[in-house]
């Protein structure tokens, strides 16, 4: 066959609908201030004052992914 110098387009099968992977737990956290923490059920709300020195939460977002890139814990 003869190349005309015209563009051929191609007949391909018809491809599926694709699907909107979407989930369900994702929050938008902006990147000025840090996320406000929310209540689980693994962890009920404590009585006032019954604070003591916890494990501060650890850091969420892709600020915190950043940091620990920086870090070196993440490659």
């Amino acid at each position: 066959m003869h190349h005309t110098g015209e563009p051929r387009i191609a007949l391909a099968a018809p491809r599926p609908q694709a699907r909107a992977i979407v989930d369900a737990d994702f929050e938008p956290v902006p990147l000025d201030r840090p996320a406000p923490a929310r209540p689980t059920a693994a962890h009920p709300a404590r009585a006032p004052g019954a604070e003591t020195a916890a494990a501060p939460a650890p850091a969420r977002g892709p600020r915190a992914v950043l940091q620990l890139v920086a870090d070196g814990i993440i490659v």
